[in-house]
């Protein structure tokens, strides 16, 4: 899951307190938000979103837009559809998908009014790591924190000059347990990959 950083200069985390019936969605932890804009705000907060025909069609609907599916297949298989052209089948998925972002939304509000979800905001501000070398070797150590990153708990080597004008965070309870370099975090994008997450600022100074 690609995380986000939401407008306004803040970055949020929720905690669902309870299971939902999701297979994949965790509770009991604090998970970065996702963007409202961002399709994985849907993935997060959707009531049953694994089990929804819409969220399908929706997908559907951006397989065809982006011809990965052939306009065919979806006369064939949505019969309501024939022979629009893709513009009109994109006015359709702009509204489908406003109407499914609206739902998630709504779900969040509710369950934050009634205790069932928690959030947590966080300001972000720029910083600069301090290259302690004159050379381009000079690396630093990342860790990914990004509890639903397949790489979660990674650690990897950055070239000091990538980490010049990042986002950085400070989460105090983060990890008590563990020293106090663990609590700066930092929104790190991979240039080669295009992923992008959180990771815990590992023996970095900032300048």
């Amino acid at each position: 899951m690609e995380n986000t950083v939401s407008k306004g200069n803040i970055s949020r985390q929720f905690r669902r307190k309870n299971p939902d019936g999701s297979f994949t969605r965790g509770y009991g932890i604090w998970e970065d938000m996702a963007d409202r804009n961002d399709w994985n705000f849907v993935c997060q907060f959707l009531p049953n979103y694994e089990r929804r025909d819409d969220v399908m069609t929706s997908d559907d609907l951006a397989c065809v837009i982006g011809k990965e599916k052939s306009l065919e297949w979806l006369y064939k298989n949505y019969s309501e559809w024939d022979g629009l052209s893709i513009g009109e089948l994109e006015k359709i998925r702009a509204q489908w998908d406003y109407e499914l972002f609206q739902e998630a939304e709504g779900y969040l509000t509710a369950a934050i009014q009634c205790g069932e979800i928690d959030v947590r905001e966080f300001p972000v501000t720029i910083v600069s790591a301090r290259i302690e070398a004159d050379n381009d070797n000079d690396c630093v150590i990342l860790q990914c924190a990004d509890i639903n990153s397949h790489k979660f708990g990674e650690e990897f080597s950055v070239p000091s000059r990538e980490l010049q004008n990042v986002i950085s965070r400070e989460l105090p309870d983060y990890n008590p347990d563990i020293s106090d370099e663990w609590q700066i975090q930092i929104f790190y994008e991979s240039k080669t990959s295009g992923e992008s997450y959180w990771c815990n600022a590992m023996n970095i100074d900032f300048e």
